[in-house]
């Protein structure tokens, strides 16, 4: 199995329109990537499987990444990016990877007071809406925050 990691390292993006005025602001949580190489290290993680992609999600989350990194479906995503707009970005790229019984953990579920009009829930309700073909299943909670979804199916449109 590979692991892939798609980071700016330079924190959150500016939060506008839906994603002002929240729990977030520029540059939070910035960590550099070697800092991050380091506590992969320090923790014990076979560096040889994990791939880190740097950039914002706008610019790093592109078709091209398919082709270069050579990637399959997904079995498990990790999906911490807090914002909305971020969150689009993600599910758009995710899309073509996914496969019944990927499992999507939602790592700020919760965020904004767990507003459905704000953060990744309501980028997960209008992805969820503009791809009928697509079904998740709520499953589990974890920390105060998070929230996994399994794909129950990805069928294409006829």
């Amino acid at each position: 199995m590979r692991f892939f990691g798609f980071d700016s390292f330079a924190g959150i993006p500016k939060p506008t329109s839906i994603d002002a005025n929240g729990d977030f602001y520029e540059g939070q949580f910035a960590c550099y990537k070697k800092q991050v190489l380091k506590n992969l290290r320090r923790h014990g993680a076979d560096l040889s499987q994990i791939t880190l992609v740097e950039g914002f999600f706008r610019t790093s989350l592109v078709p091209k990444v398919y082709k270069k990194y050579h990637m399959e479906k997904i079995a498990i995503a990790l999906i911490d990016c807090d914002l909305y707009s971020s969150t689009n970005d993600v599910l758009a790229f995710i899309k073509p990877l996914l496969q019944k019984n990927s499992i999507l953990l939602f790592d700020d579920w919760n965020s904004f007071g767990g507003d459905p009009k704000k953060g990744q829930r309501r980028s997960v309700r209008e992805f969820l809406k503009r791809y009928p073909e697509i079904t998740f299943k709520r499953g589990f909670s974890f920390g105060w925050h998070g929230q996994m979804m399994l794909v129950v199916s990805v069928a294409t449109k006829s």
